[in-house]
Formats: structure tokens, C-alpha cells, sequence
């Protein structure tokens, strides 16, 4: 991942994203992202992540404003049900983003689960 002074936001702050956090974190100004656990509840201790709501049946608004301001984006969100959940919500608002530079996507195959094929 290239070193940035800037702003990072995440899509799905679940394990692997955690782990980014962790051995990255510090190349960012400011870190933001979503879980659709409690606020901040997956948010490593002591990084400064802040956590924005983002399920199925909505997120918060703020989301919005952090991508705007966000440099660089990573998406740890699993596909549902054949769609993508981030792109189904924030394509739009990603594409507006002027300032991002850089989008990864991550994933593990252990999210996934046996569906045959």
C-alpha cells in the first residue's frame, strides 16, 4: 500500500481490514469506516478509527462527507447475494470523490462459506 499523508476510508472494519489497520494505520492523517456492528465496537483500541453504521437496511449519512475527504479507499465487503453492497450504495459518491488516489479491494476466502461451486 502506498504511504499517504492524507485521509483512509474502509469499507467492512472486520478482521483483515483490522489487520491493515494495524500495520498501515500510521501512514494516514485519519482513518474512517464502516461496520454494521455498535459504533467503533470493531474499531482496533487506541487506532483513532472512527466507525460509521452501514447494513442492509441503511448507513449513516456521514458516510457520505468521509469519502469526500477520504484519499484513499479500501473495500473489505463481501459480496450478497450476486451484488456488491458498497458499489449498490456508494457508487455515485465514489465516483464524486475527487480526492481519492488510490481504491483497494480485499477479501478472504473464508468470508464466503461453501455454496457449491
Amino acid at each position: 500500500m502506498p504511504i499517504y499523508d492524507g485521509n483512509l476510508f474502509v469499507f467492512g472494519l472486520g478482521y483483515a481490514a483490522r489487520h491493515v489497520i494495524a500495520g498501515y494505520g500510521e501512514r494516514f492523517t485519519r482513518i474512517f469506516g464502516t461496520s454494521c456492528a455498535p459504533p467503533n465496537s470493531q474499531c482496533p483500541e487506541g487506532s483513532g478509527v472512527i466507525a460509521y453504521r452501514f447494513e442492509d437496511t441503511g448507513y449513516d449519512l456521514r458516510i457520505l462527507d468521509e469519502l469526500a475527504s477520504s484519499d484513499a479507499l479500501l473495500v473489505c465487503v463481501p459480496p450478497s447475494l450476486g451484488s456488491d453492497p458498497t458499489l449498490d450504495h456508494f457508487a455515485v459518491a465514489i465516483r464524486s470523490a475527487r480526492r481519492l488516489r488510490w481504491i483497494g479491494y480485499l477479501s478472504s476466502a473464508d468470508v464466503y462459506g461453501y455454496v457449491q461451486g
